[in-house]
């Protein structure tokens, strides 16, 4: 065996004799041990003795609460002591329960903004005339059906019958014809008819001419204006139209004060229904 060898197992003797004896002195009295816990237990308890506590029963009862109802006329607050989760501010200083946000939306989707009041157009209208002048045939069109009417003085005007339809009594009745030559600033002759019609569904004679409209003084519309320019027209409450994806109905209509309250309805379930108020000031949620 070597020199170094030999050094080596002196080492790791030293090292093994020095675990032995840490091991043997850390390993504690048990006989000591076992005398400490007998004389703790053999000491008598201070304080109050226990006692049994008598504990009450427990008895279980349901109890159904009443329904909650809504605080407000819309039906939005229930919250008597405490308010609704989130709640804003509009304009006008009044607590309201749904986000701004949505308001302004539903305002930008909606189709229509105001346009005017007027009286209402005739929706008979002139169109020419043939023959004799003191019995000519005279051609009108109706503005709401789009057909072409054709009578003669006195005679009511009927629609003659087609394949699919029988001969229609109009209620409309020429009632005179006159026609003037005018001329024009530039030297030209126009020919401008006056004709005086008895209308049976205003029970009243109307006045019709070639040269300007003829408007109903005693009937008043309202015109709502599209995103797309088209009109809508309507003179009172229920009247609805389709435009884009909701339908549209008037729930309430004042010409005096120029405004509308207008139902839109979105369709397919996008969204939900809403009543704006459209005036010349805007359009805004009522």
């Amino acid at each position: 065996m070597k020199h170094s060898e030999k050094l080596f197992l002196v080492v790791a003797l030293a090292v093994l004799g020095a675990s032995l004896y840490f091991y043997s002195a850390s390993m504690p009295d048990l006989e000591k041990q076992k005398a400490q816990n007998n004389a703790v237990l053999n000491q008598e308890v201070e304080g109050e003795a226990w006692k049994n506590i008598p504990v009450p029963e427990l008895n279980i009862s349901s109890k159904e609460w009443p329904e909650l109802r809504a605080q407000d006329e819309e039906g939005k607050w229930f919250f008597q002591v405490f308010t609704p989760p989130q709640i804003w501010i509009d304009k006008n200083g009044k607590f309201v329960t749904e986000s701004p946000y949505y308001k302004e939306q539903a305002r930008q989707k909606f189709a229509y903004v105001f346009e005017s009041v007027s009286n209402e157009p005739y929706h008979i209208e002139y169109r020419g005339f043939y023959g004799a002048k003191k019995d000519p045939f005279v051609q009108l069109v109706n503005k709401k059906s789009g057909k072409t009417l054709t009578g003669r003085l006195n005679v009511e005007i009927v629609e003659p019958a087609t394949l699919t339809t029988k001969a229609v009594n109009t209620g409309i009745t020429i009632k005179s014809f006159d026609v003037k030559r005018v001329k024009k600033p530039n030297g030209m002759i126009d020919q401008q008819v006056s004709i005086t019609l008895y209308d049976k569904a205003l029970g009243r004679d109307v006045e019709i001419f070639s040269y300007k409209p003829t408007v109903l003084q005693d009937q008043r519309r309202m015109t709502l204006k599209a995103n797309d320019g088209s009109l809508w027209h309507f003179k009172s409450a229920g009247e609805k139209i389709e435009k884009g994806e909701a339908e549209y109905v008037i729930e309430k209509i004042d010409l005096d004060n120029q405004f509308a309250l207008v139902k839109m309805i979105p369709q397919k379930d996008k969204g939900e229904v809403r009543v704006m108020k459209v005036s010349a000031s805007g359009v805004e949620e009522k």
